[in-house]
């Protein structure tokens, strides 16, 4: 049910005023009645252009098949309008993202140890040594980082420590 405000010092009953937004939880995704809705109000619209008429509509509000009343930005309006133009109805049904629920790139709790180990408290060699592993792991075609791409890091010559380039003192 749409939200009503008391007028002050009078018994009438007012809208939500258009700057008025629902909590982010209701407007995640409008159904696709709604978002029709939505573009067959432009066509009804006051405005010499299409712009101005995308303007007008995102002032208003729209309240969904629950009763919940959304506030869209002309931008989110103008989008859902190319969308619709260039792939027609199809595209305003909401589908679920397709990485869903994918693991991102990340570090194994071991890689990481052995990681934050080898870069002897340097920063700059912890976020070196990071994102050498984060290139091996996108060769591999891994989503996570794992021990064996850190150690094929860790053996290329260059992340060896100085001193084991340093000639060893002899005893004298």
């Amino acid at each position: 049910m749409m939200a009503m405000f008391l007028a002050s010092n009078t018994s009438v009953l007012l809208p939500p005023s258009p700057g008025w937004r629902e909590p982010a939880g209701l407007m995640k995704n409008p159904t696709a009645y709604l978002k029709m809705r939505v573009l067959g109000a432009i066509d009804l619209a006051p405005g010499r252009t299409e712009r101005d008429r995308i303007r007008h509509v995102a002032e208003r509000s729209f309240v969904d098949e629950y009763g919940h009343a959304h506030v869209f930005t002309w931008r989110t309006i103008e989008t859902w309008l190319v969308r619709y133009r260039k792939h027609g109805v199809t595209v305003m049904h909401n589908k679920p993202r397709s990485d869903k629920g994918a693991l991102r790139n990340a570090f194994s709790e071991e890689a990481l140890a052995l990681v934050v180990r080898s870069a002897d408290g340097l920063l700059r060699r912890t976020r070196n040594l990071c994102l050498a592993c984060l290139l091996e792991a996108v060769r591999d075609q891994t989503k996570c980082v794992d021990l064996k791409q850190v150690n094929r890091v860790l053996l290329q010559p260059h992340w060896r420590n100085d001193a084991d380039f340093l000639p060893t003192a002899l005893p004298s």
